[in-house]
């Protein structure tokens, strides 16, 4: 069963964002997933929000703080190799946790 907050707009912005796998769009994707998810959060604390959608909230941020990292430390790679020359993230590393993505290292 799907959680309801999975139809609201910031879960559909958050999960472009971690399912980008070009390093050029990934910035953007981000900006505007933190957005959509700061604006949720400022909606739920003045409507004393449910508590799941809360913390799915946190976690999204969390990871899409990650998901910035990795991809800050990614563009560093010297040109020429497979991950800077085509600006193409490898997505085999999102897994997806309880309804929605999270990156983990799984090499």
């Amino acid at each position: 069963m799907k959680a309801i907050y999975e139809f609201e707009a910031w879960f559909f912005l958050y999960s472009e964002a971690v399912l980008e796998v070009n390093y050029n769009e990934l910035p953007n994707r981000i900006a505007i997933a933190r957005q959509a998810i700061d604006e949720r959060r400022e909606q739920l604390q003045l409507r004393d929000g449910n508590r799941q959608e809360s913390q799915a909230l946190l976690d999204a941020l969390s990871s899409l703080h990650i998901l910035e990292t990795d991809a800050k430390k990614n563009q560093a790679f010297p040109s020429g190799t497979a991950s800077q020359s085509d600006g193409v993230r490898d997505s085999s590393r999102i897994v997806p946790v309880n309804g929605f993505g999270s990156r983990e290292n799984t090499k």
